[in-house]
């Protein structure tokens, strides 16, 4: 070995150079050639574990950047899946499903993907054996038990479903799906409070298609508990997401009915017909509907007119006794202006108002209805042609002509009391207004109207189909 300062050789051990005194523990000269037993220089050493550092960095480096491309790859797979799902590509979904459970098989979501996927595609064997590969690596997952619920619960294996859908709300007890699918299950059972109670929960984040079947569901449990109300907004919200579900339309009408909402079940029945198939039920309920609102029109038709014909009663009282009063001390009355008189007018015209705003909706009632107008309209006119006689005075009374016209006036409201009573004994009119008081207080239903029309006595409902998707 020799110096690094000056070249001089040196002896083993020595820690300092005898020649020039330098620490001898640097890196030493490259030994010669020939020479045995020599070490390796220093710098190469330091080299190869440069070299050993670098490939051990790469390694890491590239397994990063793998694993990432990898996770991205996957994410990027999992939103093209999802997209293929939402716009009914079921078949490129799957694929791009399985692509991803087979390079990262934890990967929840991917499962998940494939099940539905397959659940669209009608294979509840292979959306199932999805969910059962996936609960190998995520047993306490609960979209998982409550995915392998909803599979279930549409190959009617009500038991099955049931367990898992439990085994999910242990794990989640606000799981959308399993809420969703154990109440349809009670709703079946008819447990339809324990059912309630699921939907109510399930509703909430709830996607277009599950609000439908979840406020249908709620609708049906509603109605069977016999709180028409909260059934009615029920079907009333499934059908603002799609007005052409007639089968829940029908549901809809029914509960109208049950509520003595006649009107709105006539226009429903209407809006139904214009796109629904014809079907036996159906045409039954539109027969007892159409019945049902025409009895109820004609009722609240004869009700208001006759608070217009009481009206009319009181105005012809009033000019009746003021014509007695008229006949017996007139010096009272000529050449002033009376008040009475005025009013009288002014009330008829009323009168006559009353009478325009109703619409009749049977020929008969149209008849006596148009008698009620013109005798109204005579009774203005009578009731102004006395004022201005009053008024004259004795200045060349038109006794004649308002004697006439007082004779004419009479007669004609007598016509209108004789078509009255006819109307009462062939209408039963005053049956009629009994009626729709009670309509009015709930003590009649939709089923009592039906016997009392002599319509068929079918049920007021029939029993709901199971609740599936569109």
């Amino acid at each position: 070995m020799n110096c690094d300062k000056c070249g001089a050789e040196l002896r083993e051990g020595l820690k300092f150079c005898p020649g020039c005194g330098a620490k001898t523990t640097g890196a030493a000269a490259s030994a010669k050639p020939g020479d045995e037993g020599v070490k390796r220089p220093a710098s190469k050493i330091q080299d190869n574990w440069k070299l050993f550092i670098l490939i051990v960095g790469g390694a890491i480096a590239f397994y990063f950047l793998s694993a990432g491309y990898m996770a991205f790859s996957s994410h990027r797979g999992l939103k093209l899946a999802e997209q293929r799902l939402r716009t009914g590509q079921y078949e490129s979904c799957e694929e791009q499903a399985a692509k991803i459970t087979r390079r990262r098989p934890k990967n929840l979501k991917a499962w998940l993907l494939l099940s539905e996927c397959r659940s669209a595609q009608d294979d509840s064997d292979g959306a199932l054996e999805a969910v059962d590969k996936a609960v190998k690596w995520h047993k306490k997952s609960a979209p998982l038990h409550s995915m392998r619920g909803e599979i279930l619960y549409f190959k009617n294996d009500y038991p099955e479903s049931e367990k898992s859908l439990l085994k999910a709300l242990e794990i989640d007890e606000n799981d959308r799906r399993a809420n969703q699918h154990m109440g349809l299950i009670r709703l079946h059972d008819k447990k339809h409070k324990e059912a309630v109670s699921y939907l109510e929960k399930a509703l909430k984040g709830a996607g277009r298609k599950d609000s439908i079947r979840i406020n249908h569901a709620l609708g049906e449990s509603y109605f069977a508990m016999g709180d028409f109300e909260k059934a009615e907004k029920s079907f009333l919200a499934a059908l603002a997401h799609d007005l052409n579900r007639s089968d829940i339309s029908v549901r809809l009408i029914e509960t109208y009915l049950a509520l003595n909402k006649f009107k709105e079940a006539k226009k429903e029945v209407d809006r139904i017909s214009v796109f629904t198939d014809e079907t036996k039920y159906l045409a039954s309920l539109r027969s007892r509907v159409y019945a049902l609102a025409e009895r109820v029109e004609t009722i609240e038709y004869v009700m208001k007119r006759k608070d217009c014909d009481q009206n009319f009663m009181i105005v012809y009282t009033e000019m009746q006794g003021f014509i007695n009063r008229l006949n017996s001390r007139a010096g009272s009355f000529m050449g002033k202006q009376i008040p009475e008189l005025t009013e009288m007018a002014e009330n008829s015209k009323k009168v006559y108002d009353c009478y325009q705003s109703l619409a009749p909706k049977s020929e008969y009632y149209y008849l006596v209805h148009t008698k009620c107008l013109s005798t109204a309209s005579l009774l203005g006119e009578t009731a102004a042609s006395l004022d201005g006689y009053v008024r004259s005075g004795d200045k060349n009374p038109d006794i004649q002509g308002i004697a006439d016209q007082l004779r004419s006036f009479e007669k004609r409201s007598q016509e209108l009391f004789d078509v009255w009573a006819k109307e009462q004994r062939e209408m039963k009119i005053d049956e009629l207004i009994e009626q729709g008081r009670k309509i009015e207080s709930g003590e009649i239903k939709a089923a009592d109207l039906i016997l009392d029309l002599g319509l068929p006595a079918e049920p007021e409902t029939k029993e709901p189909e199971k609740i599936d998707p569109e």
